[in-house]
């Protein structure tokens, strides 16, 4: 692997890696992430780390805003975090994110 592809992918592991997961590599991230004017490595990932969760929610939203008023906001990022738990995005884009969330929806709503 080319040596940006393999940060690439580190990078994308960190952001998403459940917090124990991350915890168990956090010392790596100073080794590879260059400390900011303002921010040290860790605060600079940690932007990442907070904001990928709702761009999750706001492109789900998009997609199915009906669900979103139907289950309510709070339900709904519920809901959109156990989904991605079940269906990880495998794709750069997350325009895709939502391909299997009908047959999710089926599944775990109660009729």
């Amino acid at each position: 692997m080319a040596e940006l592809q393999e940060l690439q992918v580190l990078f994308y592991e960190w952001v998403t890696a459940t917090s124990q997961a991350y915890e168990d590599h956090r010392g790596a991230v100073p080794k590879v992430l260059k400390r900011g004017p303002h921010l040290d490595s860790e605060s600079r990932l940690a932007i990442y780390r907070d904001m990928y969760p709702m761009r999750m929610q706001e492109a789900l939203a998009a997609d199915f805003p009906g669900v979103l008023a139907g289950l309510g906001e709070e339900r709904f990022q519920t809901l959109v975090m156990d989904y991605v738990q079940a269906h990880p995005s495998r794709s750069w884009t997350l325009n895709r994110l939502g391909e299997h969330f009908s047959g999710f929806l089926n599944q775990s709503l109660p009729r």
